[in-house]
């Protein structure tokens, strides 16, 4: 049996059918909800890869479901199907409310099997990295920390914890300790880790230039 599944939600019962048959004879295992509450209810029997809201969806049933499922089951696409709609929808849809893809009726059926393929692909990989990073972490490294002592993994669960924020961290530590590595780490688990890390050796670089360097100055300030 296919590990591929996809939970439809649709109150419209014909709709959702005929999705299911589309969907399924393309070698998903599928599953069909009549409202948003027995699909959050289904979900965590059905595991799905992928999260189909069906053409009856209202605009703002559709966006809720889509808040709800952000917040508990944040990692799963939700491609939104609807009968309604307009390019301003879509946008929200996609830029505000964190939907993986939208379409309105008629769906182009080879349109809608490549998002479904490509959203499955997209979830299979996050679960390979966090079973990865899970396996790295039960054997002591962590990004380029090393070691499986209680301290190290509270270090670690604190980076998790912070890494997701914009907002600056302080690391203090006697000289040797590894906070450049944490750093580096803290980086990297960051959503800015495609951005360039810079490292500075503020102790050679006397105090009027690295508040410069750091903060910016005034032309004419030196």
């Amino acid at each position: 049996m296919s590990s591929r599944r996809v939970l439809i939600i649709d109150p419209d019962l014909q709709s959702g059918a005929s999705l299911s048959a589309l969907i399924a004879g393309w070698n998903y295992v599928v599953v069909l909800a009549k409202n948003n509450a027995e699909g959050l209810a289904l979900f965590g029997d059905t595991a799905p890869s992928v999260i189909v809201a069906g053409s009856a969806v209202s605009s703002s049933d559709g966006f809720g479901l889509l808040r709800e499922i952000r917040a508990l089951y944040s990692d799963t696409p939700v491609v939104l199907v609807t009968d309604q709609g307009s390019i301003e929808m879509a946008l929200n849809a996609i830029q505000q409310e964190g939907a993986y893809h939208y379409f309105e009726k008629p769906v182009d059926a080879d349109k809608l099997r490549i998002v479904l393929d490509r959203a499955v692909e997209l979830t299979e990989a996050k679960c390979e990295n966090e079973l990865l990073r899970r396996q790295l972490q039960d054997r002591g490294a962590f990004g380029e920390l090393v070691g499986k002592s209680e301290s190290m993994r509270a270090i670690y669960s604190l980076i998790e914890q912070v890494a997701p924020s914009s907002a600056s961290v302080l690391l203090t530590g006697d000289s040797g300790t590894g906070k450049e590595l944490v750093a580096r780490t803290l980086h990297q688990k960051s959503a800015g880790r495609d951005k360039r890390f810079v490292a500075i050796n503020c102790s050679g670089i006397r105090v009027s230039l690295m508040e410069s360097e750091l903060f910016g100055h005034e032309k004419g300030a030196f």
